[in-house]
C-alpha cells in the first residue's frame, strides 16, 4: 500500500489517512511544549520583570537580566520553533494550505537554526569556562539539528519530498535530544541513583554525556522506524 505521507502536495487522501496523522501532531505539541512553555514564560519574566512580584524574579538567573539579548533569542526562536514544526507534519493541513506549509517550515527551519546558535552563545555566555564534552555535545547537537534542517530544505526545494519528510524527522528527532535527555536523567536516578557508590559516575555523565547519548538514542530509533516504514507490506 503506498503511503500518504508520500503522496504530492496537492493531491486528496482518503480523509482516514489524513485523520491518522494528528496523534503525530499532537504528540510533537506535547513533547516540544516541555521546552517550549518554560521558554516563554522565561521571555514573559525578562520582559517584564519590573513589573513582576520579587518571588517570581527568584526563578530568574540574574545574569538573564543584565544581559538578557541571547536568552531573548533563544527563548524566542525556541517558542516560534514550538509553534510551527509540529504542525509541519499534519497532511490535512499540507494538501489544503500548500502555500502556508512551505512558508510556515521555511520559519520553522530559520527558528531552528537560530535556536541552535544562540545556545552556543548562551553557553558561552553563562558558563564560559565548561569546554569539555558537554561543550562538544552542544556543539554536535547544534550540528545535527542544523544539518537535518538544511538538508530537509534543500530536498523540499528540489521536490525530493519523500526526502524532506526523512529528514524533518530527523531534524525534530535531534532537537527532542534535549527531552529525551531530561527522561533519560530520571530514568537513570529511579535505578542507579540508589547506589551511593556511583553517584559522581552517574553526576559526571549527566553533566557530560547525557546530551549525546539522547541524541544518539533518538536518531538511532528513527532509523529503525524510518526502515520499518519503508519496507514493502
Amino acid at each position: 500500500m503506498t503511503s500518504a505521507h508520500h503522496a504530492p502536495f496537492g493531491q486528496r487522501t482518503p480523509t482516514a489517512t489524513t485523520v491518522k496523522h494528528w496523534p503525530l501532531v499532537a504528540t510533537l505539541f506535547v513533547l516540544l511544549a516541555v521546552p517550549g512553555i518554560p521558554a516563554l514564560l522565561m521571555i514573559l519574566l525578562i520582559l517584564f520583570h519590573s513589573l513582576m512580584p520579587a518571588d517570581l524574579l527568584l526563578l530568574v538567573n540574574p545574569a538573564y537580566l543584565q544581559t538578557p539579548l541571547p536568552i531573548l533569542l533563544h527563548g524566542l526562536s525556541g517558542v516560534v520553533f514550538f509553534l510551527a514544526i509540529p504542525l509541519q507534519f499534519s497532511l490535512g493541513l499540507r494538501q489544503r494550505f500548500p502555500r502556508w506549509h512551505r512558508q510556515s517550515g521555511r520559519i520553522g527551519v530559520c527558528s531552528a537554526v537560530l535556536m541552535t546558535a544562540s545556545g552556543i552563545w548562551m553557553h558561552h555566555f553563562l558558563t564560559p569556562a565548561d569546554l569539555g564534552m558537554r561543550y562538544v555535545g552542544l556543539w554536535l547537537l547544534s550540528l545535527a539539528i542544523i544539518g537535518c534542517f538544511l538538508q530537509a530544505f534543500y530536498q523540499a526545494r528540489h521536490q525530493r519530498f519523500a526526502a524532506h519528510q526523512r529528514w524533518m524527522y530527523r531534524g525534530v528527532a535531534a532537537v527532542l535530544a534535549t527531552v529525551s535527555g531530561l527522561l533519560l536523567e530520571v530514568f537513570v536516578a529511579l535505578t542507579l541513583g540508589q547506589f551511593d557508590a556511583l553517584q559522581p559516575a552517574l553526576t559526571q555523565w549527566q553533566h557530560d554525556y547525557a546530551r549525546l547519548t539522547a541524541l544518539g538514542m533518538n536518531m538511532l530509533l528513527l532509523e529503525v522506524y524510518l526502515r520499518r516504514k519503508s519496507a514493502p507490506v
